[in-house]
């Protein structure tokens, strides 16, 4: 579960509480950082601190990076929570660490004054995240109604946030009814993420969010997990035993003793243990901490694709892609020759548009060919070159790998999917 939201919407505090009520921190470990937190004059950010754990994020109480997933045990299966930094310029982070690599989010709304409004209008993040996780497979989404006890938990306030969310959502292909859950919380309490409600939040006859999470289904995966090996590359660094990588598996198996081929640069590697989860295999889903040998920093990079020795991915400069142009802060046009920073899971590159081939009507169908722009909510398809030759599965082979997120500069201006590869 990514953990998304406008910055300082309290999503590291909330994460922190999740951690503290399924006990993952203890209370002595609770009471130092509450210390450090006081040394800062940051009282309230001690929670955030479990996941905020660098200097630099913990005096500016501003999440920069993804961090390690905090783990959270439920009845009948364990969590892993991916803390998004909110701050308009670690968006990359966010989609590559956070959003790229779950199955479902969890929007932290701020409820006091305008806040929400500030997150949810154009250039806030709010929008910008959800439309981000929806692009890149997130169906599900659970949205956290927070900071509510600095306002009485007002249920007109709650509803009325629900009311413009929900709007939003459908015109973001949410089935609200089916699979979007608003819940209201106050993160630095706990009231609504194990404590349940009583008093001046009585009204609200729904579940906690430990009590929620233990109601949803986990993806049926054995498809995947009978597929060849992919494993997209989150972090890395060197090891005393090889390379370090965290990585998510998207397809098959990965294994100790496993022979991989490193992707884009096609060496290989062998995988010479598992540090997290302690097991001998990952399978489609996981996410883990694995050490390579055979390889070297210089040929492995946080945006690599590790695969089955004898897999071919498809590998260019140059793609075909289908995408619905969002509406940014910047307004800027999308025409040939605009720079773009193309993002899916599994890579992160610089490029530009090359090519506008054709205007979509609602059924795939040609409306125009070779527009010279495109604006807001249209539906086209681009031919994108890229910086350096990457590898990317298509729609029809392998969806979750094919999903892709257009940005320029630091707004994103259309998300899609890649549907052909083309020769340099």
């Amino acid at each position: 579960m990514c953990v998304i939201g406008h910055v300082d919407s309290g999503k590291s505090t909330l994460v922190g509480q999740l951690s503290v009520a399924s006990g993952n921190i203890n209370a002595k470990t609770t009471r130092n950082l509450q210390k450090i937190a006081d040394n800062n004059s940051k009282s309230s950010f001690a929670l955030a601190y479990a996941m905020d754990s660098t200097e630099s994020e913990r005096k500016r109480g501003v999440t920069i990076d993804v961090g390690s997933a905090q783990i959270i045990e439920l009845e009948s299966y364990n969590l892993a929570l991916l803390d998004a930094p909110g701050h308009r310029d670690f968006v990359p982070a966010m989609i590559s660490k956070g959003a790229a690599a779950a199955d479902v989010a969890m929007v932290v709304i701020d409820a006091t004054g305008d806040k929400f409004e500030a997150g949810f209008a154009r250039g806030g993040q709010t929008k910008e995240h959800i439309t981000i996780a929806r692009a890149l497979g997130c169906d599900k989404l659970v949205v956290a109604i927070n900071k509510l006890d600095q306002i009485g938990f007002d249920q007109t306030r709650f509803d009325d946030i629900k009311r413009q969310l929900t709007d939003f959502l459908k015109s973001a292909s949410f089935d609200v009814k089916k699979k979007v859950t608003f819940i209201p919380i106050s993160a630095l309490s706990g009231v609504g993420v194990k404590i349940p409600y009583a008093g001046e939040c009585s009204w609200f006859k729904g579940p906690t969010l430990l009590e929620f999470f233990n109601t949803i289904t986990p993806p049926d995966r054995s498809a995947l997990r009978a597929r060849p090996l992919r494993a997209s590359v989150v972090e890395i660094s060197e090891e005393p035993k090889g390379i370090f990588c965290r990585i998510r598996v998207e397809c098959g198996t990965l294994a100790i003793g496993s022979k991989l081929k490193v992707c884009p640069t096609m060496e290989s590697a062998i995988v010479n243990d598992i540090i997290e989860p302690p097991v001998k295999a990952l399978m489609a889903g996981d996410i883990g901490e694995i050490v390579l040998k055979g390889t070297t920093l210089e040929q492995i990079k946080p945006v690599s694709m590790l695969s089955s020795f004898n897999l071919s991915i498809p590998k260019s400069e140059t793609v075909l892609i289908q995408a619905k142009i969002i509406k940014g802060k910047s307004a800027i046009p999308i025409t040939p020759g605009l720079p773009i920073t193309f993002f899916s899971r599994g890579n992160l590159t610089c490029g530009h548009i090359k090519k506008l081939v054709r205007l979509l009507d609602k059924n795939g169908a040609t409306a125009k060919a070779r527009p010279k722009i495109l604006k807001s909510g249209d539906f086209a398809e681009m031919e994108i070159t890229l910086a350096s030759a990457i590898c990317i599965e298509l729609w029809d082979e392998v969806k979750e790998l094919s999903r892709i997120v257009l940005r320029y500069s630091s707004d994103t201006i259309a998300i899609g999917k890649t549907i052909k590869i083309l020769q340099k």
